[in-house]
């Protein structure tokens, strides 16, 4: 018997106000029961606490008035979800029924049975991301992707940033407008002394140390989250991964770079603290890009000052940052799920010959790693026009494409050395070709060691 109705739904009022109804004004939105058809609104707060004044008098008769106000202050909770009020606003056309209101809005409804009388996380999605202002574009073209292969989901979006300004996040949800994705800050406030040891480098930002804050800094309404690097799109359905059992698990992740991270492939220093992990043959290396992550069990086991202590025993000589870390410290209790599916790099697909078509259609996660599609500075390959494909979805797409082409009109002089360099590899191997030519003998060497080696002369 729940004592207190009105504590029970200030608490899910206060949660939904938080990861829903933002406004940019500053304000929360105000949620909307009935709306007439002259335009006047009944808000839902007030219709809830009628119908429990109601309930409550009636349930006096038989002494349950506690009961009675709890029954009547739930009773249309459901309205409180994303959907139903862009229903009730004629923000999506859907007919009347469409969207199912009554019971819990995370506890089920009048049409379930017991064993889905619990949350439907399949319909709430909260994904975290790391971004600077810079990124916000990119980040745009991600959460795109995810809207469009998950149309039915309520998709709220964290931001862990430390420089994203309020202009910032306005331009976000501009290039987001018409998704339905909710967005919201984690500001990150990161000590001066300790960002000075943090190595970080042109593809390892600073911004990709602050999932390590994400048990001090989601919700602890929250007890799972999709972790999606910026680089990425979302090419199908995320519900087979939302629904992941993670029971005993901190996360599940894919192995690194394809499956092609070994021991061999390491670092001294990674095989060196990496060493224990390694001897289990169930270990994979991971890539922390998508983490599917289990925050419940993270906030009873590990903290931000986890992180910290394990970067000391690294003496912060990480190769791959944080990624080291959450290796480092999660190793024991990780799921694998197929990289194949959900974590497939763009690159080193395409180096192992499979075509953009090939991984539109194999791959739910794609993975731009390294240098990216929209950076012209870099070598390009066919499978980067999935990114392009999702881009175009977006408001940036012409953006992005004058920035491409005015780089590559303006960076000629880097391509003039890359050129030059080359150019002086050819003259000192035609040099040596002229001095082979003189000494027949040392043509001769030559020819036999070549063809040794399998080439030819």
């Amino acid at each position: 018997m729940i004592d207190n109705a009105e504590k029970v739904l200030s608490q899910k009022y206060a949660y939904y106000k938080i990861v829903s109804g933002y406004k940019n004004t500053g304000g929360y939105m105000e949620y909307i029961a009935h709306r007439k058809e002259n335009g006047n609104d009944q808000l839902l707060l007030d219709h809830l606490t009628g119908v429990a004044n109601m309930a409550e008098y009636f349930a006096a008769d038989f002494r349950a008035e506690d009961f009675g106000r709890c029954v009547g202050m739930l009773h249309d909770i459901g309205k409180y979800s994303n959907r139903f009020q862009r229903y009730i606003r004629g923000e999506e056309k859907l007919k009347r029924g469409d969207v199912d209101h009554s019971g819990l809005l995370d506890g089920g409804s009048k049409y379930d049975d017991n064993e889905s009388a619990v949350r439907k996380t399949e319909e709430f999605m909260d994904i975290l991301a790391s971004s600077n202002a810079a990124y916000l574009p990119y980040l745009a073209v991600m959460l795109t992707s995810v809207r469009i292969n998950n149309p039915e989901s309520e998709i709220t979006a964290w931001i862990l940033e430390s420089s994203v300004s309020e202009n910032d996040l306005d331009f976000l949800k501009k290039c987001l407008e018409g998704q339905h994705i909710t967005v919201n800050r984690l500001h990150v406030e990161l000590d001066d002394a300790l960002t000075e040891k943090l190595p970080h480098t042109r593809l390892w930002s600073l911004e990709t140390y602050y999932r390590l804050m994400m048990t001090e800094l989601v919700p602890d309404t929250i007890d799972r989250i999709l972790y999606l690097d910026v680089d990425m799109v979302v090419n199908g359905s995320l519900n087979e991964l939302w629904q992941t059992d993670l029971e005993g698990f901190d996360m599940a992740v894919c192995a690194d770079s394809n499956g092609l991270t070994t021991a061999d492939s390491m670092t001294e220093i990674q095989r060196k603290m990496l060493a224990e992990a390694l001897t289990d043959s169930d270990y994979h290396y991971f890539n922390a890009g998508m983490m599917l992550i289990n925050l419940k069990r993270l906030r009873e086991h590990y903290s931000f000052e986890t992180y910290l202590s394990a970067m000391k025993d690294w003496d912060y000589q990480m190769t791959a940052p944080d990624q080291d870390i959450l290796n480092y410290v999660h190793w024991r209790h990780l799921k694998y799920v197929d990289w194949r599916k959900y974590d497939c790099f763009s690159t080193k697909s395409y180096e192992a010959g499979m075509t953009a078509d090939e991984l539109r259609m194999n791959s739910t996660i794609i993975h731009f790693a390294g240098e990216k599609p929209w950076n012209n500075v870099s070598v390009h390959y066919p499978t980067e026009e999935i990114w392009w494909d999702y881009a175009e979805k977006t408001p940036m797409y012409v953006d992005f494409m004058k920035s491409f082409v005015h780089s590559a009109m303006t960076s000629h002089q880097s391509v003039v050395d890359s050129v030059m360099k080359a150019t002086g590899a050819v003259v000192r191997i035609n040099d040596l070709q002229q001095r082979i030519m003189k000494d027949e003998e040392l043509l001769r060497q030559a020819s036999a060691l070549l063809k040794k080696l399998g080439g030819e002369c």
